[in-house]
Formats: C-alpha cells, sequence, structure tokens
C-alpha cells in the first residue's frame, strides 16, 4: 500500500488520545477490533473486520485521489495525463477566483446530502455561469428522475432557467447508481448553442478507436428524449 499513508484511516485527535492513555492503550495510530488494538489498517483490512470503533482525526486532501489510483487503475488513468491540472480544496472558493474563464465545466457531485447540498442550490449554478466564458457549456449530475423528481423541476424552472439562456435536461443509463438511471443538467451562455447536437459527430471507426462502450452521437441526442412524466415536471409554471 504504498499510495496509503499510515493512520489516514485510523487517526485520533488530541482528545481521543488523551482518553486513550488513561484507558491503558497510548498508540496514536491504533484502529480497536473486539478490544484488540492493531497498527494502521488500509480500507480492505479495515471493511474485513468486526469494527468496535474507529477514532478519525483527519486525512489528506489527496487521500481519495490516492485510493481511487490504486484500487480502479482503469478509471483513473487520466490523473496521469499530462494536460491535468488537479486541484483539492474548496470548490466554491476557486470558482470565486476564476471568472469567464472556462469553456466547460462539469459538475459529477455527490447527491444532495449534507455538504454536497449546496451544490445543488442557485449559488452554485450562479458561480458556474459567473465562471464560464461567454460561450461557455455545463453539465451538472442531475440526479435520478425516479427519485428526486421534485428537486430536478426546482434546480431546472427556478435555479437554470433565469440564468442561462440554454437549459436542457437528458437522462442516461447508469446501472451501478439506484435506479439505473442518471439525469444530467446542461446550459449554455450561448443562446445559439443546440446543446442536443454533439459538437464533434463520431464515426463508426471513431468509436472503435476510442473504445467507446456506450457514447455514440446518437446516444448523445437520444438522451434529451425524455419521458412524459419528466417534461411535465420541467414544464411547470
Amino acid at each position: 500500500m504504498d499510495l496509503l499513508h499510515k493512520g489516514w484511516f485510523t487517526e485520533f485527535s488530541p482528545d481521543d488520545l488523551e482518553r486513550m492513555k488513561h484507558e491503558g492503550s497510548g498508540d496514536s495510530k491504533q484502529l480497536k477490533s473486539d478490544g484488540v488494538a492493531m497498527g494502521g489498517a488500509w480500507p480492505g483490512q479495515a471493511f474485513s473486520l468486526k469494527v468496535i470503533e474507529i477514532l478519525f482525526h483527519e486525512k489528506s486532501d489527496y487521500q481519495d485521489v490516492l485510493v481511487f489510483k490504486r484500487f480502479l487503475p482503469g478509471m483513473s488513468c487520466c490523473f496521469s495525463d499530462p494536460k491535468l491540472n488537479l486541484f483539492c480544496g474548496d470548490g466554491f472558493e476557486f470558482l470565486k477566483k476564476h471568472k469567464n474563464e472556462f469553456d466547460v465545466i462539469i459538475t459529477d457531485s455527490s447527491d444532495p446530502v449534507g455538504p454536497a447540498e449546496s451544490l445543488f442550490g442557485q449559488s452554485y449554478y450562479e458561480l458556474l455561469r459567473d465562471s464560464l466564458n461567454e460561450n461557455g457549456v455545463l453539465s451538472s449530475q442531475g440526479e435520478c428522475p425516479w427519485l428526486d423528481l421534485a428537486l430536478i423541476g426546482k434546480v431546472v424552472r427556478e435555479y437554470c432557467l433565469p440564468l442561462f439562456p440554454v437549459v436542457r435536461y437528458a437522462c442516461g443509463s447508469v446501472p451501478t447508481y439506484t435506479s439505473g438511471l442518471m439525469g444530467y443538467v446542461v446550459c449554455s451562455k450561448s443562446k445559439d448553442l443546440d446543446v442536443t447536437k454533439p459538437s464533434r459527430t463520431l464515426s463508426d471507426d471513431d468509436v472503435k478507436r476510442m473504445k467507446l462502450r456506450f457514447y455514440n452521437s446518437q446516444v448523445h441526442s437520444a438522451a434529451f428524449v425524455l419521458p412524459q412524466f419528466i417534461k411535465e415536471e420541467l414544464e411547470k409554471k
């Protein structure tokens, strides 16, 4: 586990450490399982144990990236691309410092629960709009229509339509996600851009060369053809 730092998953806070000293254990990098103290554990090991208590203090900003690279190399290959500039930090503060700068912004966020709830609010979409250049395009995680239809309608009608001249909603099949359907809110600052049409049409040879297993130009356009119940929600007055 050369990419993982001992203690990232099992680090105690100073208060926890002081309490453990009084309880007879002074190792600040240990995990307790069935009363047995263990050294710093890696995620798979911790998952396989019957863990009684994990006292966790803090982690590196890059911990999630390193775990991703270690266990999902096929999906994380782009981390080694020289064109990548990786930033780990507060996305809101980052956007505030980059106005009228980006051609495209893609938000692949968590569900709107806890800290990620702000990524579905009007202030976030205002930041996204201000960070895009005059022809910029936004694609944001748009939740599942089967589970969060009312929220989707609110985001599209109340947050996006007042900010962008072009706002469309698309759906795609994501079997690993709850219910298997994921939505995307796609917006443009250019009123002349039709986001339902790919800016680059891929030939069959292109698809094979790029080893694409799901996406093609026809799927792109078809994603914006919505079931009636979604259309009615988005068109509510």
